[in-house]
């Protein structure tokens, strides 16, 4: 599985994930001059945008900690563009999902409201 592959699994999973725990899907893979938002969901009257990791393998760290304060900054600036550019005013919060990936079985860690 290539680098594309494992990132589309990921984000479908987490997007099942989150779908199972109540969220209603909006979009995927937002695309824009500033870079791209993984998961876009509404959380009752919150807008979440999550970004998605996945690794298969351990050797450089849990997924999660590919996710830094330099994108988390990036996050929260695609996620006002977002909320600008489709008119809406709404509470957000950025999540995150981690997904380690072996064989046929994935674990996930999802953290609700990362903050900086």
């Amino acid at each position: 599985m290539n680098k594309q592959q494992l990132a589309k699994k990921g984000e479908d999973l987490a997007s099942q994930y989150l779908q199972s725990q109540g969220l209603i899907f909006i979009r995927k893979n937002f695309r824009c001059k500033l870079g791209e938002i993984d998961l876009i969901l509404q959380d009752e009257e919150t807008i979440v945008f999550c970004e998605v990791k996945t690794r298969t393998n351990l050797k450089f760290g849990d997924p999660l900690e590919g996710i830094d304060k330099k994108k988390l900054n990036k996050l929260v600036k695609l996620a006002q563009y977002y909320l600008i550019k489709e008119k809406i005013s709404k509470p957000f919060r950025i999540d995150c999902v981690g997904i380690y990936i072996q064989g046929k079985e994935y674990f996930i860690n999802w953290i609700k409201n990362c903050t900086l």
